[in-house]
């Protein structure tokens, strides 16, 4: 009995129990039943088991005051968005008698106050030092086990999120041969859309294009022969995401990748290079431009539709659906732009605007598209300046950043050369988040969620 609760003690440790949440992520999709309107899946379950765990682990050594000092910085956003939200389901739950409060509040947990919250206890428990006091390198403990402890905890669970999205890709790669795909030939696998599992396994391929991206000071040959499974790997995410069709994803991805090969001498056309430098010199402006062109098209859709003298094709495409979307969004945003519609309630008040519009070219529409508008829709305008300040710290150019020289003529190598900022892997990924989500919800699944609110959290808290 005594050894049964030593290696449960083990295995409740923190070092252990994070990143298996994050290995286990597309465990939402694993759903329990209560009742006809309740219901919880096992990422859930998972969650709140490590919460209450880790605020166990730190209630004898943590204080509010000393809390807030060690997330004063996304502390503020992050409470706009529980809030914002909170305030949204309770108002649009009272004007319906309390009708659908279960979906809702599943959603609310599921997508906000978890994820939040998991994300704050790893931070303050990786700023403990009681966690090295209890941590794996005992001579009790099992060699498997001990390497959890090499490394922190922002790394344990991004590579555990990594072997993850690989596996799930094996799958998907069994699925494509066997051609298990969708209607339209798209793989989903058992997520509910392609463009979910893209967006799921987009930051693994970002993961493991990073790390590849620093081997290159050897020959390819000496990596292949040294990284063949991470190579592996990357060919199965990438050959997976490519059959999902999403779009999104792969503009996002290019535009990361090019990013990320700015930072090694790997393209030698000088075009070319002239323009990945440009690029990473002006990362941050461009996407600030991206997403402010962006928000104003969307609360200005008909006027530019107008302006266009835009007519829908006949059959309509994917082009037409999602201009439609933003139309309705507009118009929804224009009668709830102070409190929101609700979390989770999108879809319902989307058929109820049909009336306003002519014959919706796609039906089944469970979000507005885009990240900021979705805030901004079901949580009120309190949530949307929390994700926008959000992003705002994202793309803050006074992140820390290592630096690297310039490419240098041999006639410059004597002098001083200029240095760019190279972007971490983490923020890296958040901009992925950020760019795909200008025209999906990239954020509105509990993996993706998860994830998100993790690097966030974890990332910009960083010292």
């Amino acid at each position: 009995m005594i050894f049964i609760v030593f290696y449960m003690k083990k295995f409740f440790s923190p070092i252990i129990t994070t990143p298996l949440i994050f290995f286990l992520l597309s465990s939402y999709l694993l759903i329990f039943q209560i009742t006809d309107g309740i219901s919880f899946n096992f990422l859930e379950v998972l969650l709140t088991t490590a919460l209450l765990n880790n605020f166990y682990l730190l209630y004898p050594h943590s204080s509010l005051k000393k809390f807030w000092s060690d997330s004063k910085k996304i502390s503020l956003p992050l409470i706009l968005i529980i809030v914002g939200f909170s305030l949204s389901y309770i108002y649009n739950q009272q004007l319906t008698n309390w009708q659908n409060w279960s979906d809702g509040l599943g959603k609310l947990l599921d997508l906000i106050i978890l994820p939040i919250i998991f994300g704050y206890s790893v931070h303050l428990i990786s700023k403990q030092d009681f966690l090295q006091n209890n941590s794996l390198n005992d001579k009790t403990t099992p060699p498997l086990l001990k390497i959890f402890s090499l490394l922190p905890l922002g790394m344990t669970a991004t590579i555990s999120y990594f072997f993850s999205a690989t596996l799930i890709a094996l799958l998907g790669t069994f699925a494509i041969l066997t051609s298990h795909l969708t209607f339209d030939n798209r793989l989903a696998l058992f997520f509910q859309s392609p463009n979910q599992l893209a967006i799921f396994l987009s930051p693994a391929l970002i993961i493991g294009i990073s790390f590849l991206f620093s081997q290159f000071n050897q020959t390819l040959l000496h990596s292949l022969k040294r990284y063949w499974l991470l190579y592996f790997s990357l060919l199965l995410l990438s050959l997976d995401i490519f059959f999902t069709k999403s779009l999104g994803s792969w503009l996002s991805l290019t535009f990361i990748i090019l990013l990320l090969s700015s930072y090694h001498t790997i393209i030698t056309n000088k075009t070319f290079s002239f323009l990945l430098i440009f690029l990473q010199r002006h990362t941050f402006s461009i996407i600030f431009l991206l997403l402010l062109s962006n928000l104003i098209f969307i609360v200005n859709t008909d006027l530019f539709l107008t302006f266009q003298n835009y007519r829908p094709h006949i059959p309509p495409t994917s082009s037409d659906s999602r201009l439609t979307i933003y139309q309705v969004d507009q118009k929804i945003l224009s009668n709830h732009w102070l409190l929101g519609v609700g979390i989770g309630n999108f879809q319902r008040t989307y058929l109820r605007y049909q009336k306003y519009f002519p014959a919706y070219p796609q039906w089944a529409v469970p979000h507005a598209h885009n990240n900021l508008i979705h805030f901004w829709l079901e949580g009120g305008l309190l949530s949307g300046l929390g994700l926008l300040f959000i992003y705002l710290q994202i793309i803050n150019p006074r992140l820390p950043q290592k630096t690297l020289p310039l490419q240098t003529t041999p006639k410059q190598k004597n002098s001083s050369p200029p240095s760019l900022p190279q972007l971490s892997m983490p923020q890296l990924t958040l901009l992925y988040f950020i760019i795909h989500g200008l025209i999906d919800t990239t954020i509105w699944t509990p993996a993706t969620a998860t994830f998100f609110w993790f690097t966030v959290i974890y990332y910009l808290n960083a010292d």
